[in-house]
């Protein structure tokens, strides 16, 4: 709180939960790579005739689990990255708006070119540009 002004953001959580998406993300990838280690001999099937086919299909359903663990991977990584942004943001966001509302109601608002944020002006302490 500063100057009666108030604003809260917790971009902690944020920030958790993206480490928490990072560490599934590690975890699916080490499932594709034990998933896809496995030893699939059609002898493991018996001494049939339909070992190698029932082989194949025990493969192609492997394969398919392997794709869906690869996918969870990647969007598990693609929303903890979001939730980064996010945060980061909500930062400066947080930021901005408490400064803008310390400044008080009635006043303009600009823009940083450097930075990309709001910041509070007043009127009558813009910079004027004189003719040369």
């Amino acid at each position: 709180m500063t100057d009666g002004v108030g604003l809260g953001y917790d971009s902690g959580l944020l920030r958790d939960g993206g480490a928490g998406l990072f560490q599934v993300a590690g975890l699916t990838d080490a499932a594709t790579r034990a998933l896809q280690a496995a030893p699939l001999d059609p002898v493991m099937f018996g001494l049939t005739p339909g070992a190698p086919g029932f082989a194949a299909a025990v493969a192609a359903a492997r394969a398919a689990q392997a794709r869906g663990f690869r996918g969870e991977s990647d969007r598990a990584r693609n929303v903890a990255g979001r939730a980064g942004t996010a945060a980061t943001l909500g930062d400066g966001l947080t930021t901005d708006s408490a400064a803008i509302a310390a400044q008080g109601r009635g006043r303009e608002a600009g823009t940083d070119r450097s930075t990309g944020h709001l910041m509070p002006t007043d009127p009558a302490s813009r910079l004027r540009v004189s003719p040369r």
